[in-house]
């Protein structure tokens, strides 16, 4: 197998590099598996709140419509998908946490979001936007996080492919949907501790350890 991204497709590139043509070129490479990196800018601001993706359509060249295209066209080749939906920037949320705040801009830290509930939805906020701070460590034990990772989760698996017509959830060419990658989370707590993450994680993460025990 090989993994890589969605082969880009604008206006100004030319034909060879369209998706066909590189699933093409993977099966005359010899492979017959691929695992396939997306859910970036499968939403937008306004549908994140939600917990939903963007509305698109087949054929728009939004990065789901491509997404969608190159799984259908790997799948014609004879091609099996690994897929990493569930654990790629969910909902951007990752990403937007570093940039600048635009005013007037919807964000799933707003109160109307799909996540703010719980008397703790303000600290919470805060701990998040804390600079420095890994939010992959703490969707191991935090609602929140895991309600957005599972939200996304769903949202893929229920979506219905454009090229395919059947649901991600009922592909047979789906062989693999990975949570997480790459994840040293044990590792990096038994080795660094967690002193310099927000208080309101420190305290979280004690609590379900001290729970467990």
């Amino acid at each position: 197998g090989v993994n890589g991204h969605v082969p880009a497709l604008g206006d100004s590139q030319d034909k060879d590099v369209s998706p066909e043509v590189n699933a093409k070129r993977l099966r005359e490479t010899g492979y017959n598996a691929f695992r396939l990196w997306g859910a970036r800018g499968f939403a937008d601001p306004v549908s994140a709140k939600q917990g939903k993706f963007k509305a698109c359509a087949k054929g728009d060249n939004s990065p789901l419509d491509l997404f969608d295209r190159f799984y259908a066209a790997c799948k014609k080749e004879g091609i099996f998908l690994w897929i990493t939906a569930p654990h790629y920037y969910p909902f951007e949320f990752g990403p937007s946490l570093k940039k600048p705040p635009v005013p007037g801009e919807p964000s799933l830290l707003d109160d109307d979001s799909f996540l703010a509930e719980g008397d703790d939805w303000d600290a919470w906020k805060k701990a998040v936007q804390t600079q420095g701070f890994n939010l992959e460590y703490a969707k191991f034990f935090d609602d929140r996080l895991l309600r957005l990772f599972r939200r996304q989760t769903t949202e893929f698996l229920n979506h219905v492919n454009f090229y395919t017509g059947i649901r991600y959830a009922e592909d047979e060419a789906l062989a693999i949907l990975s949570f997480d990658n790459e994840n040293a989370f044990t590792r990096m707590v038994l080795e660094n501790g967690i002193a310099s993450w927000p208080g309101f994680f420190q305290d979280k993460v004690i609590r379900e350890w001290n729970g467990w025990l």
